[in-house]
């Protein structure tokens, strides 16, 4: 099933929806090697079709139709790889690896007819960096221009409507160029018929892989999650490792009082994230390792997201985080693997 939606009839409503598909680029509709799937629905408004005729493991690229009085428009291309099925439940790991089993499931949407897309490859092509963050390859969307390029890539459909309390945990690069930025988007959507709802947006510059963790909400049985980029003039946003789990479960996590908890605790990479009940409430932390030395210092932290602590350049062992705010100081011990 393929879903589209009429925006702009210009004066007519539209007498005829549908689903042009086909294994070549630019479907049009009496083409040959082309199918078209009518939708039952007419009018404006979202819309579906069933494809059939599907051969398993192919690239299918296809675009929604809309015929009123004064022709037919078509919306922008996309593709799918047939015999896709939905992944059920978590943990799950994408490695962005050419051996992945299921690489070929996700889908791109290029936004403003823009040909770009995300590729395999290592670090951003160059030096910036120059490897990915696990492994030979990461995801990568890079443009040679300055203009301003939108590229959307979504996962497979998940099932998760047995399971609660699942978070994204990835790792993001993009490193600015002089006054240019790249931007890069997260979502997620509860079905193929949803609108995608944003979870995070990261637009100052990431020289270097950093991990995020974002806490997944209304989970379902046909979930999505896709990364949006925007770029041009800079060095690319690349993506690695992308993970679904409970990365903030009690058995690595640690509450330091009744404000605060920090996970994952231990960690392996050295990356620990703070979570703040009280996203208004300004904060302090140190981290000390056990001889006292101070290793990490941020003062006046009030975000709306997890803060990130990096220790993954410090020897693996123990450390003593100290949290405070205007009424309280807190302390715990942390550990990295």
């Amino acid at each position: 099933i393929a879903v589209g939606e009429t925006l702009y009839d210009f004066g007519n409503q539209a007498t005829e929806n549908g689903i042009v598909y086909s294994l070549n680029r630019n479907p049009d509709i009496g083409e040959a090697g082309v199918f078209t799937a009518v939708s039952a629905q007419t009018g404006n408004g979202q819309f579906s079709a069933n494809l059939t005729n599907l051969v398993p493991g192919q690239t299918y690229f296809y675009r929604a139709y809309s015929t009123n009085d004064n022709g037919t428009g078509y919306g922008a291309e996309m593709y799918f790889v047939s015999g896709c099925t939905a992944i059920v439940g978590a943990p799950w790991n994408e490695n962005l690896e050419l051996i992945s089993p299921q690489i070929n499931c996700w889908v791109q949407t290029q936004i403003d007819g823009t040909n770009l897309e995300w590729t395999l490859a290592k670090g951003n092509g160059s030096t910036s960096p120059s490897t990915a963050q696990d492994g030979q390859t990461n995801l990568l969307l890079k443009s040679t221009g300055i203009s301003p390029k939108t590229v959307i890539i979504n996962s497979p459909i998940f099932d998760f409507s047995s399971q609660s309390n699942l978070s994204l945990s990835f790792w993001q690069v993009h490193k600015s160029l002089f006054n240019f930025k790249d931007t890069l988007r997260v979502m997620y959507r509860t079905s193929p018929a949803s609108q995608w709802q944003e979870l995070a947006t990261y637009g100052n510059s990431e020289p270097s892989w950093t991990k995020e963790i974002i806490d997944l909400p209304n989970l379902s049985a046909e979930y999505s999650i896709a990364f949006k980029g925007t770029v041009g003039g800079a060095h690319g946003i690349g993506i690695d490792n992308i993970k679904i789990g409970n990365f903030t479960g009690i058995s690595n996590t640690t509450k330091i009082n009744t404000n605060f908890t920090i996970y994952p605790n231990p960690t392996e990479d050295g990356i620990f994230f703070v979570k703040s009940i009280d996203t208004q409430q300004k904060y302090n932390i140190i981290v000390t390792d056990i001889s006292g030395k101070m290793v990490f210092n941020k003062n006046n932290i009030n975000t709306k997201k997890d803060f990130r602590i990096n220790l993954s350049e410090k020897a693996k062992g123990i450390y003593f985080i100290q949290i405070s705010a205007e009424n309280y100081i807190s302390s715990s011990k942390i550990i990295v693997q």
